[in-house]
């Protein structure tokens, strides 16, 4: 379980940009199946500060993730 902070930056076609604080909450599992291989999964959720680019339009990015993974060590 974990909280992270950061700046993102918001890019558009039109040529406009902005830089924003975000922030995260999540958490995740992972359980070994023998010594090289292992399952997991994570869940987060992203918040991420309005901007607006556009006359008259706020504009946010925020959104839930969820990871599933299989993994092998070297």
């Amino acid at each position: 379980m974990g909280i992270w902070s950061r700046m993102g930056r918001y890019m558009v076609g039109c040529g406009k940009s902005d830089t924003v604080f975000t922030a995260q909450a999540g958490t995740g599992i992972k359980y070994n199946l023998n010594a090289r291989t292992f399952i997991g999964a994570d869940a987060r959720y992203q918040w991420t500060q309005s901007t607006q680019l556009a006359a008259g339009v706020a504009e946010t990015l925020d959104n839930y993730r969820t990871n599933v993974k299989i993994g092998y060590r070297f």
